[in-house]
Order: C-alpha cells, then sequence, then structure tokens
C-alpha cells in the first residue's frame, strides 16, 4: 500500500513528462498547445472586448465557458493534475486583467470620447466629441438669429407660431399668411429675386469665390469684414462668444434677401477650400471670428453681395450692400421658410394640402424648379476651380 502511494507522484511526472515531449505532430501535443495558446490569447485581448469593458465579473465565467467547449470538442480528455495547472494559469491571469481594466478605466477621462462602463446588456456610450459639440453650438446660434428677427418684426402672436416650416408641430395658418405677405410687400416694394434653390445658388456663387483671395489679402473692399472688424474692435474678449454674438446687429450679418440657410450652405462650401488658409490667418480679426464664424458671417454674404448684383444688374457693388441690409426681413421670414433642395417641394405641397391652403401659399407659385437633368449634375468642386485657377495664372 505504501509502495502504491508513493508511486503515484513518480506516476504523475512521467505522464506530465511525456505530454510535454510529444512532437508536433503528436495529438496529445496539438490539443495541449491549442488549448493553452488559445487561453493566453483570450485573456491577453480581454480588455478590448465589448463584455470586459461593460463588465468585469463576466471574465472568468467567459473563461469557464472557453475551458468547457475546448474540453468537449477535443479528441483527448487531460487528467486533473493538468486542468490544475491550467486553472493556475487563469488565475494569474485573471489578476492581469482586472489590472489591465482598471488602468484602461483610469484613463477614460482623458480621452475625448471613450466609452462609458454599463451592464452586460447596455451597449457601449459613448461622450460628444469636440467637434460635435461645435455644431451644436452654430446651430443654436442660427436660432437666435431667428429669434431676435421675430421678437423685433412680429406680434406676440406671430411670435409664438413662427417657426421652421418643415415642422409639422408649428405649422399654422397664422404663419403661412404672414409668410405671403412679407413676400407680396417685397416683391413690390424691392422686385426681390425668385429664392433660389441649393444647386442654382452655388453655380451662381462659385464664380465670385475666387474673390475671397483678394479680401483676404486687403486688396478688396468688403462691407462684411468691415463690421466684422468693427465688433471686434468693440469686444474686449480674446475671440467671438455666444453672448457677444447676440448683441450684435444680425443684419449687418446676414445675406439680405438668400436667407441665412443659403448663406450657411454656401459657407460649407467655402470652408472645404479656405478652412485651413482661415486657420492660419493672421488677421486679428479673423482670429477673433474664428474659421467657421467668419465664413458665415463674413465671406458667404459678401460673396452673395455679388449675386445680388448679378441679379439685380447693378452697377456698383455698394448698390448690392445697400440691397441686402434692406432685404434681411425678406430672407429671414420668407427664403429661410421656403424649400431649398427639391425633396422639400413634396413635402410643402403635402403641408399645404393639410392645412387647406391654396397655392398662392406654394413657394412653387414664383419659383423655377431646376430641371432634373440640371438638378442631377454634379457640381464641380470649388477646390477643383481654385486650382485650376492657380495654374493658370
Amino acid at each position: 500500500m505504501c509502495c502504491t502511494v508513493m508511486s503515484t507522484p513518480s506516476l504523475q511526472k512521467k505522464r506530465n513528462k511525456s505530454i510535454y515531449k510529444t512532437q508536433d505532430d503528436g495529438e496529445n501535443s496539438s490539443f495541449f498547445k491549442r488549448h493553452h495558446y488559445t487561453r493566453r490569447l483570450s485573456e491577453n485581448t480581454g480588455e478590448l472586448s465589448d463584455n470586459e469593458y461593460t463588465s468585469g465579473n463576466s471574465s472568468s465565467s467567459d473563461r469557464q465557458s472557453g475551458r468547457s467547449l475546448d474540453l468537449e470538442g477535443g479528441e483527448l480528455l487531460l487528467n486533473k493534475n493538468l486542468e490544475r495547472a491550467v486553472s493556475d494559469v487563469d488565475k494569474d491571469s485573471s489578476i492581469l486583467s482586472s489590472s489591465s481594466l482598471s488602468i484602461s478605466g483610469s484613463s477614460d477621462s482623458d480621452n475625448d470620447s471613450q466609452p462609458v462602463a454599463a451592464g452586460t446588456d447596455t451597449p457601449i456610450l459613448f461622450t460628444v466629441p469636440k467637434e460635435n459639440m461645435k455644431t451644436i453650438e452654430v446651430t443654436g446660434r442660427l436660432k437666435d438669429i431667428h429669434d431676435e428677427v421675430i421678437q423685433r418684426e412680429h406680434t406676440p402672436l406671430e411670435q409664438n407660431t413662427s417657426k421652421m416650416v418643415f415642422k409639422d408641430q408649428f405649422d399654422t395658418v397664422a404663419q403661412y399668411n404672414h409668410i405671403k405677405d412679407v413676400r407680396l410687400r417685397f416683391k413690390k416694394e424691392f422686385n426681390v429675386p425668385r429664392t433660389l434653390f441649393a444647386d442654382q445658388l452655388l453655380e451662381k456663387a462659385r464664380k465670385y469665390l475666387p474673390l475671397i483671395d483678394q479680401i483676404l489679402q486687403g486688396t478688396r473692399a468688403s462691407m462684411y469684414y468691415d463690421n466684422a472688424r468693427i465688433a471686434f474692435k468693440n469686444s474686449n474678449k480674446a475671440m467671438l462668444s455666444v453672448q457677444e454674438f447676440r448683441t450684435l446687429e444680425l443684419r449687418s450679418f446676414t445675406a439680405g434677401y438668400f436667407g441665412v440657410k443659403r448663406q450657411i450652405r454656401l459657407s460649407s462650401e467655402i470652408l472645404e477650400t479656405y478652412r485651413d488658409e482661415l486657420s492660419k490667418h493672421k488677421n486679428p480679426t479673423v482670429q477673433w471670428w474664428g474659421p467657421t464664424d467668419f465664413s458665415h458671417y463674413v465671406l458667404a454674404p459678401e460673396v452673395l453681395s455679388y449675386v445680388c448684383k448679378e441679379e439685380m444688374s447693378f452697377a456698383d457693388i455698394e448698390d448690392a450692400w445697400s440691397y441686402m441690409e434692406k432685404t434681411a426681413e425678406y430672407g429671414l421670414v420668407v427664403a429661410d421658410e421656403e424649400p431649398m433642395e427639391l425633396w422639400e417641394i413634396t413635402y410643402e405641397k403635402e403641408k399645404l394640402e393639410r392645412l387647406g391652403l391654396g397655392p398662392e401659399y406654394s413657394s412653387l407659385s414664383y419659383r423655377d424648379v431646376p430641371s432634373e437633368k440640371r438638378s442631377n449634375a454634379e457640381p464641380k468642386s470649388s477646390r477643383q476651380l481654385r486650382k485650376r485657377q492657380k495654374l493658370s495664372k
């Protein structure tokens, strides 16, 4: 009996030795190495998995389920001593994995957008990147423009109902009546041109984009730049803040009868080409406004002034500037409420039908709809046009 007990460790030692010394093509060696490599790989990459991020307690259960699957799919069952050895390795790796998770969790606050811990059944949450916050801020500024114009020009009843046309919950007959009245009044007093769709607007504006280089170099006069410089001189801040933006004279920075929606659409086109140049510009006025706002409220309306000069056949750009200032209300009340994209036409028509309003309320009663061939044509990029002009020089 004593002999049998003494021989057990020796027998186990020989068995383990034979397993470890098996050649690479042996079944025992292949299974053991595959099992051991899979276990280490899953533990080393544990901090990148969704379950490890969302719950630190799920790692041990994952290892147990993975072990049972390996044992069932294997051709050979390992002995108990070998299983205990692997289990010891698992415990050490579990400690390492837990420490790795705590380290990665401590660095979450240093990143702009990192996963937030949640339950195992909850999807990973992300914080809002800084770029998206800037977009939200700009969108809020546009809403402030509308609110201030409404407060100055409308009665309290109209102020409550003057929202964007394309939000059904705010659509009212009174709002459409006011839009129609303003449109007819400005048509009579100023002969305002027809509101352009986005493709029509960009097609007319692109020929004047090279003027931006002259404005930035200071070789071409600009009413909107002068207004921007005055705002900068009157400020004691290092950069334009939301509070200061709300105190500005809004008509000095809006593109007249074109409206803010089309002004911002053109600004997006300008930023594709000039964002880097504006970011590096040494002019203190440009730096104070920042690339996005300077493009929105200085460059875009300035370019549209030359479109206005063309549409109205003015002899001088000063006449266009004066006309833009006089028709700012039309742009904010009428043009911003009218479809800018072709797909919005159907939406406008359906809403007018629901409100029981006739075709005289529709923007199509006086606007031209671009032909399908023309609207589907891919416009040339302003960046390509600018490069071509530089090469020609």
